[in-house]
Parts: structure tokens; sequence; C-alpha cells
């Protein structure tokens, strides 16, 4: 992965890729936005799959509801849930 090796702080990370990973992306991007900056996560109400009982086949829900956990949980970062079209989770670093 090309992340790890930039040693830029940025102001607005926009993950829109492989749901399996968006934990591991936001864990790749967090330390490196400076204080104030967005994380901006597409997708992450995955048309309302993770409301609902996940299938055991379905990493990617599995994934997402994950994700939203961590975020939520985490205390490095604020969180706002945009509910427009699939959901844009906004997490702004403290």
């Amino acid at each position: 992965s090309i992340i790890p090796t930039l040693k830029n702080t940025w102001d607005l990370v926009f993950i829109d890729a492989d749901k399996e990973n968006y934990s591991n992306y936001f864990d790749l991007v967090i330390d490196n936005v400076r204080p104030g900056g967005w994380i901006i996560a597409d997708n992450v109400l995955w048309s309302g799959k993770v409301l609902n009982d996940t299938k055991a086949n379905d990493l990617e829900t599995k994934s997402l509801k994950l994700f939203n956990t961590k975020v939520h949980t985490d205390n490095r970062v604020t969180n706002m849930l945009l509910p427009i079209r699939d959901g844009l989770m906004i997490l702004i670093k403290n």
C-alpha cells in the first residue's frame, strides 16, 4: 500500500474503496490528518443493509458495520452521519 509511504499532513481524506478495508484505511490515515481535518467515508449505510441482520457471506456489510462502530467509539474523532444516498460519514479529528 502506498499510504504508509506518504508523509504529508492532510486536511481532507475521502475513503471510497473496498468496503472490507475501510477500518484499515482509517487506521492508516488518522495520524496524518491534522486536528480539525476531515475524513469522509462514502457508502456507510450500504443501501440500508447496515441496519439489518447480515448474511454470513456478506463481508462488505459486516465490514461497514464494524467501521461505523469503530469510528463512533474512537475518541480521536467526532462523527456525523449524513443519510444522503448511500450515507456519508464525516469524521472531524479532535
